[in-house]
């Protein structure tokens, strides 16, 4: 039906039929949007947004293969309400989409999350002061590498040849990889812990001991 609502969630994409942009973008005027974002993933396909953030939220193979047909019937909306295509775009897929439909509808460019914070914080203003630089991730892995706040700290740590070290729920990169990131030392919250609910729960004090544990080594050599 006609204006009626879609509903909640990337499956209920699929019952799209058309989409009606004008009244949004009369009601933004001329307010400029921007989509702060550190994937470069596009909106479908093997690396889009719901192959590649999808099974992190517990999609399974049938559940991916929905959202994509999902997300297209969007995409095919959107391109006939006059917007450009954004299946392929760089950082479509970001926010398992979101950015797509700020790119399109409100009419956004995109631009690096890390790069807005860095500068508004003054990151690299800290980092050249730095005697040691930590930073971490929920999951450091492939993903990370590809535009992510570690990725940039790690960037900007090596550039002022200060030692980087890292502490995440998780780590799935290999000893070369986080070498090539200029780790010095590095300590994965699941690898000590019982488990991962465990890991969870005591995130805070699994931090600091780490934290602590990484420091007093680097200070000894």
């Amino acid at each position: 039906m006609f204006g009626a609502p879609v509903g909640l969630g990337g499956g209920t994409l699929g019952r799209v039929a058309s989409a009606e942009l004008g009244p949004v973008r009369d009601r933004l005027g001329s307010v400029e949007v921007a989509v702060a974002t550190d994937v470069t993933n596009p909106l479908l396909g093997a690396r889009g947004a719901a192959a590649i953030f999808g099974p992190q939220k517990g999609a399974g193979p049938r559940e991916v293969e929905q959202l994509d047909e999902s997300l297209s019937r969007w995409a095919q909306a959107l391109r006939n309400a006059g917007t450009l295509d954004v299946s392929d775009l760089p950082g479509a897929g970001a926010g398992g989409g979101v950015a797509a439909g700020a790119i399109a509808g409100l009419g956004a460019t995109v631009e690096s999350g890390f790069q807005l914070i860095a500068g508004l914080t003054g990151v690299a203003g800290a980092i050249e002061r730095a005697d040691l630089v930590i930073t971490g991730e929920g999951s450091l892995d492939e993903q990370s590498l590809d535009g992510k706040a570690p990725a940039g700290i790690a960037a900007r740590a090596r550039e002022h040849a200060v030692p980087l070290m890292v502490l995440a729920g998780r780590i799935q990169l290999d000893e070369s990889q986080l070498a090539g990131l200029g780790v010095v030392g590095s300590a994965a919250l699941i690898d000590h812990a019982p488990s991962l609910d465990h890991a969870r729960a005591h995130a805070a004090t699994l931090l600091r001991e780490r934290a602590g544990e990484l420091v007093r080594a680097w200070a000894r050599t």
